[in-house]
């Protein structure tokens, strides 16, 4: 058997390139993530917090890591869906310690502790 390849030419056609995936795309999915559930936790409000700085936090990594250095829209939608989540939790917890100081409130738990009593 012979090896040589008798002089032939071989034509080389290269691949197109493939797209790159963006490094920033996948925190820009979990800043929207969080940013919803955030808003959705806002009865559990220290959660809600927790979920919401988290969410900004990836927001601002997942700008800095995109190839074309601009923020994605998902990580918008994420950062602002972040914030409200948090400015309703914070608002929450104003309110209740507001609330917690009126009379009527006062008032209210001195009828519910005789009626019940205290353990």
């Amino acid at each position: 058997m012979d090896n040589n390849f008798n002089n032939e030419t071989f034509n080389y056609t290269p691949q197109p390139e493939q797209p790159q995936k963006d490094p920033g795309h996948g925190l820009a999915i979990a800043s929207l993530v969080l940013g919803i559930l955030s808003i959705l936790s806002c009865c559990c409000t220290y959660l809600a917090i927790i979920l919401g700085v988290v969410g900004i936090v990836l927001a601002i990594i997942s700008k800095s890591k995109s190839l074309a250095g601009k923020m994605e829209t998902m990580a918008t939608v994420g950062m602002i869906l972040s914030i409200l989540g948090v400015v309703i939790a914070v608002g929450m917890i104003i309110w209740s310690a507001a609330f917690a100081q009126s009379p009527a409130y006062q008032e209210i738990m001195n009828q519910y502790m005789d009626m019940y009593g205290s353990y």
